[in-house]
């Protein structure tokens, strides 16, 4: 998400989920430390070009890391 957006890999094996930075619940993309394999919790919307993630959060709604924690 370091350029505004990324993809989310669902646990179930299905195909990749466009993630826009707007779509973090309650944090503010700058702030956080993104590594591979984070677990998130996030809805599944549809939009004009598939399904995109929506809402998203760390487990159970929390907040992410962010730098310097």
């Amino acid at each position: 998400v370091t350029k505004g957006y990324g993809f989310i890999a669902p646990d179930e094996g299905d195909n990749d989920l466009f993630l826009h930075a707007t779509q973090f619940d309650h944090q503010d993309t700058r702030d956080i430390k993104f590594t591979k394999d984070m677990p998130c919790e996030y809805d599944t919307e549809e939009s004009e070009r598939g399904p995109v993630a929506a809402n998203v959060t760390a487990p159970n709604g929390g907040d992410f890391p962010e730098y310097g924690e």
